[in-house]
């Protein structure tokens, strides 16, 4: 018989309808998850305590980084950072308020906002993200380049896999 995830318990009704079911792939869904959080709880600790900022600025920071000094719209920041619009206007007001991005329409277009760092909100940013790479080092020190590598793949090939299920799922559903 499969060990049971701590999840399910010994003896509850979820693993009473599982069964003699193979549950190795919930065991790696849980243990990927609490990785997940474990290294976000650090992470998010470490932004507050030096730099004063939470991890959905930072993320948000890190997406107009990326996209250059043309900025991205408020549609794609939500996309990109797969949170609702009201979340990024949000954060987006506050960064505005303190010099760190600015909004920009096109003449075309006044419907329209491009959001992208300043010079100031890029050197804020540039601090951070070196900081953070530095602490996702000290946090996750423990394994070595080969095994980062092997992760890193399994990982890949684990999203492919749940990107295809959900790519299947859409196509079902709009068929």
């Amino acid at each position: 018989m499969s060990e049971r995830p701590p999840a399910l318990g010994p003896k509850g009704a979820a693993a009473e309808a599982i069964g003699d079911r193979d549950v190795s792939r919930l065991r790696l869904w849980l243990r990927i998850l609490d990785t997940s959080n474990l290294v976000q709880r650090e992470l998010r600790g470490r932004l507050r305590e030096e730099f004063n900022v939470t991890l959905p600025r930072f993320d948000l920071m890190a997406a107009l980084d990326r996209a250059g000094e043309g900025g991205m719209t408020m549609g794609q920041l939500s996309r990109r950072l797969r949170v609702s619009g009201g979340n990024v206007t949000a954060v987006v007001d506050r960064l505005v308020k303190e010099g760190a991005v600015q909004r920009r329409s096109p003449p075309e277009d006044r419907r329209t906002s491009f959001i992208a760092l300043t010079d100031e909100g890029r050197r804020q940013f540039v601090a951070m993200a070196t900081a953070h790479l530095g602490w996702v080092d000290e946090v996750l020190g423990g394994l070595e380049p080969d095994e980062v590598a092997a992760l890193t793949r399994l990982m890949d090939k684990a999203r492919e896999t749940a990107a295809g299920r959900a790519r299947d799922e859409e196509e079902r559903r709009n068929g």
